[in-house]
């Protein structure tokens, strides 16, 4: 084969993925994921980061029996990092909690239990 010809089968191919994730893009523009994050811990939680997509949200002193919504402006195929350190010092990290999928608006609940635990349920995707 020519190199010309693989060049142009490599300048196509390049061309074919560029066009893909433009059309992600069109089609998938607006997708957002939504999150509550609820304290059920009895505990005060001095500290709470969520992650995905590269993007955060932090809230400061959160009673138990509070929450908390985030919303993130969807990325890729992922799931939710949680770091929460509560007001007696314990720290607890959860570095993958649920899924959030690119191209859907999802709404998801999570809570953090009196076992010191997190609980995931998403109750709405479209």
């Amino acid at each position: 084969m020519s190199r010309t010809f693989l060049l142009s089968l490599v300048a196509i191919g390049l061309l074919g993925v560029a066009g893909l994730v433009a059309l992600d893009r069109v089609f998938c523009g607006d997708a957002e994921a939504t999150v509550t994050l609820s304290n059920l811990s009895g505990k005060t939680i001095s500290s709470l980061r969520l992650d995905v997509w590269g993007q955060y949200c932090e809230a400061k002193l959160l009673a138990s029996g509070g929450e908390v919504t985030c919303q993130f402006q969807a990325g890729s195929d992922s799931s939710y990092a949680i770091s929460i350190t509560t007001e007696d010092g314990q720290s607890h990290d959860f570095p993958s909690v649920g899924y959030v999928t690119d191209c859907m608006r999802s709404t998801d609940e999570i809570i953090f239990n009196k076992e010191g635990e997190v609980e995931w349920g998403a109750s709405d995707a479209t």
